[in-house]
């Protein structure tokens, strides 16, 4: 009688551990990808999420230039979305800009959650395994956030870039001479 209150704990702490490595196994990365995906990003450059997806196929505009990887890492940034490889190094698959993203998709289906990623001329579709299904529940939310973010942020810096010709009012890069619209030198 003195074991059966003893295997309760002993059960919940297996199941705690089960649930631990299995979390681990889809949404941390390995130690030696994280090292070398610390040193790729961009000073400042924040991880919103990882995930390991079932398959990310790329299809570009020609089919030669198309592609499929099983098993790779989908990362979210707040400037990108990265699908790496999944082997003992980093190798890059697939580096989509925010800012270059014009529209995505979202299937969050129980069989086979997936996204697909519109940017100019390409798209990307990431597939992942039922079993991630509780992981994907806010991913679209989450993507949707930094696209806008990023939008945010580029309009921000398009500001800055440009300037209004006191000819015409017309927006021109900072850079330019004359005014491509009236022909208004911008020297001052």
């Amino acid at each position: 009688m003195s074991k059966i209150p003893l295997i309760t704990p002993l059960i919940e702490s297996i199941e705690g551990l089960l649930n631990k490595l299995e979390s681990k196994n889809f949404t941390e990365l390995p130690s030696e990808l994280n090292r070398s995906l610390s040193s790729y990003l961009s000073p400042g450059e924040e991880i919103l999420l990882t995930l390991r997806n079932y398959r990310a196929i790329y299809k570009a505009p020609t089919w030669i230039d198309s592609n499929t990887y099983f098993n790779s890492w989908f990362i979210l940034t707040d400037q990108r979305i990265l699908i790496l490889r999944n082997s003992s190094s980093f190798k890059m698959f697939r580096d989509i800009a925010l800012d270059e993203v014009s529209r995505t998709h979202y299937e969050m289906e129980k069989l086979e959650p997936r996204i697909t990623i519109i940017s100019p001329g390409k798209e990307d579709r990431i597939e992942f395994v039922s079993e991630v299904t509780k992981h994907c529940e806010d991913i679209g939310k989450k993507v949707n956030e930094a696209l806008e973010i990023s939008r945010q942020n580029s309009q921000l810096q398009g500001q800055k870039d440009t300037m209004r010709c006191s000819n015409c009012g017309r927006k021109i890069p900072r850079t330019s001479n004359f005014c491509s619209e009236c022909g208004e030198s911008l020297k001052t």
